[in-house]
């Protein structure tokens, strides 16, 4: 099982988002968009959803969202945002490796740029894959290992440790249990706030999970 996160590393993201509240833009991630046509409206889950730039969009077009985020503070920008934009949400203080989604609940589960040491990954990636409705999908982007390799240098964001990394390879055994509609390693250009922002390497996936 893995440790829970380090208290410093919420302090971390707590001060991220007391310093900047959208510190990766306010718009939704541009893979998460172009994959929406394919998701069917209902219950989702954003893991690690800072201050809901995903969750808020997703409210937007019709899907009922839990946002599950380990800052309060983030939290509390997706609260303010929620009310500007007339949506409803709701908001989830939490671990992903010590609390999670409900099992079997949820339509489509959404999984943006959150990079976790590999045994936290594994854990948190387990709970993600359960906690979808059969027939219900699951939406990935992260910076893969070549992000720290290719050259030049891409200095568009992410963690600088491999291990925090992704491949293709890792996401489908994360999620062996799942079908892999997309799951491929991409370069693109990123351009979601002041983190995120220029020539990047990525993984990106979406996964349906099986209706028998």
């Amino acid at each position: 099982m893995a440790r829970p996160i380090d208290p410093s590393h919420r302090a971390f993201w707590d001060e991220r988002y007391g310093n900047d509240p959208a510190p990766f833009g306010n718009a939704p991630n541009a893979f998460l968009v172009q994959m929406a046509p394919r998701l069917q409206k209902g219950d989702a889950f954003l893991a690690a959803d800072g201050q809901g730039r995903n969750g808020l969009w997703l409210a937007g077009q019709g899907f009922r969202v839990v946002i599950q985020d380990l800052s309060q503070t983030a939290l509390d920008h997706a609260r303010r945002n929620a009310e500007g934009l007339g949506v409803a949400v709701e908001l989830r203080q939490g671990d992903l490796t010590e609390t999670g989604p409900e099992e079997g609940a949820y339509d489509l589960v959404a999984i943006i740029f959150c990079h976790l040491p590999p045994q936290a990954r594994r854990t948190v990636h387990a709970k993600l894959q359960r906690a979808l409705k059969p027939g219900g999908k699951l939406v990935l982007e992260a910076f893969s290992k070549a992000q720290l390799t290719m050259q030049p240098l891409h200095n568009s964001g992410g963690p600088r440790s491999e291990e925090a990394l992704f491949s293709a390879a890792d996401i489908r055994d994360d999620f062996a249990a799942l079908t892999p509609l997309v799951c491929e390693e991409v370069e693109t250009d990123l351009a979601e706030g002041r983190f995120h922002n220029g020539r990047a390497a990525v993984v990106r996936a979406l996964f349906e999970k099986p209706a028998t």
